[in-house]
């Protein structure tokens, strides 16, 4: 039980840092492979500076919890750094 949590935690953060404040409501059933293809672009096209890189994580309807991309971004360190601190930290989705 204890893991469903903390899964749900990671995706609520997912969500804020990919969608914002967002929420969207879908009336058709579309198919899975299309929509892992038009957030990839949509992510590319939109130039997202704390995104660096993303790729699919394999076959659309694997079985793998709905993970359809893995997204690399940029998680800048917000307090002040000092000499040989690193600024920022690559993290993925």
């Amino acid at each position: 039980m204890e893991e469903k949590k903390l899964i749900r935690e990671r995706r609520r953060l997912e969500n804020k840092i990919l969608l914002g404040e967002s929420r969207f409501e879908w009336s058709d059933k579309i198919d899975g492979g299309k929509f892992g293809d038009l957030i990839r672009d949509i992510l590319i096209l939109s130039k997202e500076v704390y995104v660096s890189r993303i790729r699919k994580a394999g076959p659309t309807n694997q079985p793998d919890s709905g993970l359809d991309l893995i997204i690399e971004y940029i998680d800048f360190n917000d307090e002040k750094c000092n000499e040989g601190d690193k600024p920022f930290e690559i993290k993925k989705l």
